[in-house]
């Protein structure tokens, strides 16, 4: 009886080692609104994040990550499709999808893996995630101080907000376990531990450091303001910029003229801060996991949507394509299957993590999408893979009004040299043109300038043959 017992026992683990081995589980983290500079890996030396650094320095760290979509609904559908918003037709956080696609997260489904998320989903499709955690509903404020939750004293808590908009600093008014990431966390842990089988695709989607920017004790005060080294502009700086951009973007979401230095400094201290609260709740998943002896064989993967504006350029927020906002972090570990410390300069792009994800399991990556896999350029076989990248928004269908007046569609496309930025369905010349080698806090716009209007032209070219649609309908206005 005993020897039954113990061989049956013995196959049940041998079956589990084998799909472990065939399957790898996949522990999907994901921030808000997070920058490259929030992560002492990417070379800030004033974040503390040691538990993104060390998935870093066992994984691969992709330096020209870009967000398809400066604005959180498009680009979490983008990636979710591994499409495009034009694509999708997701442009701004007022589209809607073109047609029912099919989630990325399908052919995991398909296969046995138990798919779940847990934290902000935000117009996703729910198709997407079988198990879904619940919205945390906490009790402290919501994101500007007119729509406050709870009895709040701002002055208190030495909240700062841009007039009647977005709180961008202060102290959170509860406890940690009370913060949305905390009690995301606790969510996850439960699951975790009574629920969660192998192979399992984990998605833990972290609202922060995504605004109300409210640090809780003692993250609040964690991060002297002085140590951090951000630019702010000059006033020939701003003058050079974009006309669209000065007159509607800036007026609406600008730090310039409506914060004073010493509270966008303060809401430095309150971002970094609120990220590195965020490293340690992450950094308990990871625990909870490794004490169930799951992590041998799961990638983890640690990705934002998109960034934000700190006071550069004379902005609070993102909605912009500067570098500060459409670089994101973007880090994948995989114990004795990524070589340690691995960094990658090619662009690539959120839209293709999860075909990237698809590969490293050996599934078939769909054809008709425009993401692809860098699991080739992370073994080492290519050393190519993206010359171009592009990012766009519809401010047409954004839900302020401000934005839609003289606006359009607004289109970036980057090379790891140069970015251009422009109205690609008007003809109004109010664009960008950015050296990034010698100008790499994008201070000096070259747009105008007749010694760069060739590059300036074969960006745009790039931009039409990208969007199809666009490069046949000025075929038809030429008569080609």
């Amino acid at each position: 009886m005993v020897y039954k017992v113990l061989l049956t026992l013995f196959i049940a683990l041998s079956t589990t080692v084998v799909i472990a081995k065939e399957k790898p589980n996949i522990l999907w983290i994901m921030t808000d609104d997070e920058r490259l500079d929030a992560i002492s890996a990417y070379g800030a030396p004033w974040a503390q994040t040691p538990v993104v650094d060390k998935l870093a320095k066992n994984g691969v760290r992709f330096q020209n990550a870009i967000a398809t979509t400066p604005v959180c609904m498009p680009v979490r559908m983008s990636m979710l499709t591994g499409r495009y918003g034009h694509n999708t037709g997701m442009m701004s956080n007022r589209g809607r999808l073109k047609v029912d696609f099919a989630p990325l997260t399908l052919p995991f489904q398909k296969a046995g893996y138990q798919v779940a998320n847990f934290g902000k989903l935000h117009g996703n499709m729910k198709s997407a995630f079988p198990i879904r955690g619940t919205r945390p509903s906490y009790g402290g404020p919501a994101s500007s101080p007119t729509q406050l939750k709870a009895p709040f004293d701002p002055k208190k808590f030495n909240v700062i907000n841009l007039p009647d908009f977005v709180i961008v600093s202060g102290t959170y008014p509860l406890p940690q376990e009370q913060t949305e990431a905390g009690i995301t966390t606790q969510q996850v842990l439960k699951f975790i531990d009574t629920e969660l089988r192998a192979p399992f695709f984990l998605r833990v989607s972290y609202i922060a450091p995504h605004s109300p920017v409210l640090a809780p004790k003692p993250y609040d005060t964690l991060i002297e303001p002085q140590t951090i080294k951000l630019h702010l502009p000059t006033e020939a700086e701003l003058a050079s910029k974009p006309h669209w951009e000065q007159n509607r973007l800036r007026s609406w979401i600008g730090s310039h003229g409506k914060l004073t230095e010493p509270q966008i400094r303060q809401s430095w201290t309150s971002y970094y801060g609120l990220a590195a609260f965020v490293d340690k709740e992450m950094g308990r998943v990871i625990t909870a996991l490794d004490k169930k002896g799951l992590l041998a064989n799961t990638i983890i993967v640690f990705i934002s949507d998109q960034s934000v504006e700190m006071g550069e350029h004379g902005f609070y927020m993102k909605r912009n394509f500067y570098e500060d906002t459409v670089k994101i972090p973007f880090i994948i570990s995989w114990r004795e299957n990524i070589p340690s410390g691995l960094v990658i300069d090619e662009q690539v792009e959120i839209i293709d993590l999860l075909p990237t994800l698809l590969d490293m399991v050996g599934f078939d990556v769909p054809e008709n999408i425009d993401g692809k896999s860098a699991w080739p350029l992370i073994q080492g076989k290519t050393d190519k893979f993206r010359e171009y990248t592009f990012s766009e928004i519809n401010h047409l269908k954004s839900q302020y009004n401000h934005l839609k007046i003289d606006s359009g569609r607004r289109v970036m496309v980057r090379t790891n040299e140069w970015k251009l930025i422009f109205w690609i369905d008007r003809t109004e010349p109010d664009g960008a043109l950015y050296h990034l080698v010698r100008d790499p806090k994008e201070r000096h716009n070259l747009f105008g300038d007749s010694h760069y209007a060739d590059i300036r032209n074969k960006l745009m070219q790039r931009a039409f043959a990208w969007d199809k649609a666009v490069m046949e309908s000025k075929a038809l206005a030429l008569g080609e």
